[in-house]
């Protein structure tokens, strides 16, 4: 099913309602280029009349309204500071997807800091963010949490192609409840993890995102993180190094459950295991590969 961000569109590409309160509370905000006539001087409300940066669009935003951003194209010059700080709760950013997975390459959605930084920080409850790509600063992330006990925040169909980590929930963030992480891919350009995880918060869920060739660890899970669930993730090797797929090492990381992944370098039998539990913890490893072979994680 499309998300609703796709829908608002008629076959002419003339925006149904665009501008008008969804629901008789909610708001849609738009993002454009200056050569398609967007200004931060125009209200926002429509494709004729977008905002070039996020720092307005969400400035016009209000907190628990469930607002959406949608962001038809895009020029990280024009932002005002980075990271860019999402901090109104229940906020929705959408990207204009075409027929693929991947975010358009014409640099329509691409979030790219011009200094060393974080792409994007998620500094409020309940935000959704869908269909862009992310290059972070080659300290960063292109998504990071950084504000203790914010929650409930959902990453879907996004691609990290640059920076340090993809997407990076630091130890500022706790305690947070919930990240939801799927469909996304991260690609051979971070030097380092796909998603490192420090938190003490509950109820993760990382599911069917791609790690292609990430420099360090594809799912790195630390700190007191518990009942999460890591599901049906596929995993491309750097090299056929041990302990690089999916590693839990948090001493209190507890109850998680892990299962249907896939990880290989290559295309022959891997004999370094790249599932790694040394929690000491009561995690569930259920029916995860290492090339064809089911495997248990070292350490566990």
């Amino acid at each position: 099913m499309p998300h609703f961000a796709d829908l608002v569109y008629q076959f002419g590409g003339a925006p149904v309602g665009a501008g008008m309160p969804l629901g008789g509370k909610s708001k849609f905000f738009f993002i454009d280029i200056a050569t398609n006539g967007a200004s931060d001087g125009n209200d926002g409300l429509s494709p004729d009349h977008a905002v070039l940066s996020f720092y307005m669009a969400l400035a016009k935003c209000v907190s628990g309204r469930r607002d959406t951003i949608y962001v038809l194209n895009y020029a990280s010059a024009n932002e005002t500071e980075w990271p860019i700080s999402v901090n109104k709760a229940g906020v929705s950013i959408f990207g204009a997807r075409g027929g693929g997975y991947m975010p358009r390459y014409t640099g329509g959605q691409i979030i790219q800091p011009t200094s060393d930084a974080a792409g994007m920080t998620l500094d409020a409850n309940n935000i959704r963010v869908d269909g862009l790509e992310f290059r972070a600063g080659a300290s960063y992330s292109g998504i990071m949490f950084d504000t203790a006990g914010v929650s409930r925040h959902g990453i879907y169909n996004c691609v990290f192609t640059s920076g340090a980590y993809g997407v990076w929930a630091t130890a500022n963030s706790m305690p947070s409840q919930g990240p939801h992480i799927k469909n996304c891919t991260f690609l051979a350009n971070l030097t380092s993890d796909g998603i490192l995880y420090v938190s003490n918060g509950a109820f993760a869920r990382f599911e069917d995102n791609i790690f292609d060739e990430c420099g360090g660890i594809a799912i790195n899970i630390t700190g007191a993180a518990h009942a999460g669930f890591v599901l049906n993730n596929v995993i491309s090797m750097k090299a056929a190094t041990a302990a690089k797929g999916i590693v839990i090492t948090g001493s209190e990381a507890q109850r998680w459950i892990i299962d249907g992944n896939h990880a290989n370098f290559g295309a022959t039998t891997m004999t370094n295991n790249p599932y790694w539990d040394s929690s000491g913890q009561d995690n569930h490893w259920l029916l995860n590969y290492r090339d064809i072979v089911a495997v248990l994680p070292a350490e566990s």
